[in-house]
């Protein structure tokens, strides 16, 4: 079975578990952060699939880090039963097929910025605030900083991409110079 297909089984089911027991938002963002850190270390990565680790000590680590990331005990049962079935390499996937689902219940638009500066919380919301004005749906924005920009963003919702940086634009007049250039040749 496909990475994939194994994550989104997990998701689904733990979808349906936390709807059950009114945890989801909880379990949602609790399982995200556990794939972070899984994510992240290499190290955890490494001790969580040694097989000569005892899956008691296995798990302490897990319910360990669970815990101390506030996720809720579903999230850790479920993290638990992925352990035992040695599965534990698949839960990025799985937060994120999880992450997708929940959006899909909840109406959620996931997108990121990037913008030349760093810009106020205030100035997200506002544009997280308009972006859900106009496509109707309520909008997540993650952003970052790319000085390489100049000035202006660049949005990215779902599959559509707005480029409105100097660098954007000045790449368009240069395309478009050399394609007149192409034409005129």
């Amino acid at each position: 079975m496909s990475q994939g297909a194994v994550g989104a089984r997990y998701a689904q089911a733990l979808l349906e578990l936390g709807e059950e027991a009114g945890q989801l938002e909880a379990l949602v963002e609790g399982f995200a952060r556990f794939a972070a850190a899984y994510e992240t270390s290499r190290e955890l990565r490494r001790d969580l699939s040694n097989p000569t680790i005892p899956a008691a000590e296995r798990d302490a680590v897990v319910r360990a880090l669970a815990t101390r990331l506030s996720v809720p005990d579903l999230g850790v049962r479920g993290l638990l039963v992925m352990a035992k079935r040695r599965r534990l390499s698949f839960v990025p996937d799985v937060a994120r097929a999880l992450t997708g689902l929940y959006d899909q219940k909840a109406g959620v638009l996931r997108g990121h910025v990037v913008t030349a500066t760093a810009m106020s919380d205030a100035y997200f919301a506002g544009l997280s605030a308009s972006i859900g004005r106009t496509v109707g749906r309520r909008v997540l924005l993650t952003h970052s900083v790319d000085e390489a920009l100049i000035a202006g963003v660049i949005l990215r919702v779902g599959d559509a991409t707005i480029d409105v940086s100097v660098r954007g634009r000045l790449g368009e007049m240069q395309r478009n110079l050399l394609q007149a250039f192409a034409r005129a040749s």
